[in-house]
């Protein structure tokens, strides 16, 4: 008795395991799951990094305003050309870097930027902040995103 109680509950268990699992890589392969920090209508899926933001300018407002800049090269900056810049910095991360909730001249790779690059109150273009943050980016998709802009745009 007792030994067919305990094939029922490995027959169960295995059962359950193989549904479990053959649920979960079916979902994975035809509905993956894409995290914003956002508005999810200003992101597109991106086969390597798994979601990033749309270029240009959009204002959103949730609970809070949402203001967003992207250059052409699809960072979170106002300058489309840094070649005039000697030194290049990339500022990775998360929505803190982003500036999420902020006004776009709020976020700290700008205001490192603008404190960097003011001398005796004028701009200097010395160092380049390339602002990569992006809302619900991890660490892996950060290092991605490094090695992304490292290839394009020079090694920082």
């Amino acid at each position: 008795m007792r030994n067919i109680f305990f094939k029922y509950i490995f027959y169960w268990l295995l059962t359950f395991s193989f549904s479990f699992g053959s649920i979960e890589i079916f979902l994975r392969l035809f509905n993956p799951l894409v995290l914003t920090g956002g508005y999810i209508g200003n992101y597109v899926y991106d086969k390597e990094l798994g979601v990033r933001i749309k270029k240009g300018y959009w204002t959103n407002t949730t609970d809070y305003r949402q203001e967003v800049y992207v250059n052409d090269i699809g960072t979170v900056n106002f300058e489309d050309n840094f070649n005039e810049y000697k030194n290049l910095i990339f500022a990775l991360g998360d929505s803190y870097t982003q500036g999420t909730g902020l006004p776009s001249d709020s976020s700290y790779p700008f205001q490192l930027s603008l404190s960097l690059n003011t001398i005796n109150g004028y701009y200097k273009k010395d160092y380049a902040f390339f602002n990569l943050g992006l809302s619900a980016y991890g660490g892996v998709q950060d290092l991605m995103t490094y090695q992304k802009y490292k290839k394009s745009l020079g090694t920082p």
